[in-house]
């Protein structure tokens, strides 16, 4: 027999539910609290990013400067290039 423990998924929370009804109203707590972490997650992720240049000074020539910011799969600031025009 194996046995595996991990983050129940809300699909889980929801079959739990149905075989156990006296535990409906603590897994319905539970879905909730899923629900709202996979809100804030995509939340963050499609937020604007603030970029804040501490080197200033090395974009203060007459060419134009083009700065490109990525994301990860995690909607966390992945990488910056900055290219003189």
């Amino acid at each position: 027999m194996n046995l595996a423990i991990g983050a129940a998924s809300e699909d889980d929370l929801r079959a739990a539910q149905r075989a156990n009804a006296a535990k409906s109203i603590e897994i319905e707590k539970l879905l909730t609290f899923v629900r709202a972490q996979k809100d804030a997650q995509a939340a963050a992720a499609s937020a604007p990013l603030r970029v804040e240049i501490t080197n200033a000074s090395e974009f203060a020539d007459k060419r134009a400067t083009v700065v490109k910011v990525e994301r990860g799969n995690d909607g966390l600031l992945s990488g910056a290039i900055a290219q003189k025009i």
